[in-house]
């Protein structure tokens, strides 16, 4: 989570020059006792069992679909496929746009 909150953190903005605001939900595999966030994240807590708050929960079945009905030998294996997928998403932006539907997210220009 620490690694990804980085990548994302300088993706975002690599000099610093935007907060990056992560929502998270409360389930338990989402907290960790000492994880590092990088100064220009913020994460806020959305309220218990409100699934339909996560902006995250409408890009589950694009990356499930590229590990469906698959076997794989190792880690890395089932991360190079999952990996590609989340690329794929970073340069379709407007793919993320229609799947969250959040009109504060359609209404991001140039993200």
């Amino acid at each position: 989570m620490a690694a990804a909150l980085g990548e994302f953190a300088r993706w975002a903005g690599p000099a610093g020059e935007r907060l990056l605001v992560v929502p998270v939900d409360n389930a338990g595999w989402h907290v960790a006792r000492r994880l590092a966030v990088p100064p220009d994240v913020v994460r806020h807590r959305l309220p218990p069992r409100t699934p339909d708050l996560q902006p995250a929960e409408p890009l589950w079945p694009p990356l499930r679909a590229v590990v469906a009905n698959e076997g794989f030998d190792d880690l890395e294996a089932l991360e190079r496929p999952l990996i590609g997928r989340c690329r794929w998403l970073i340069d379709h932006p407007e793919v993320v746009r229609g799947a969250v539907g959040f009109h504060w997210a359609v209404a991001l220009n140039g993200y």
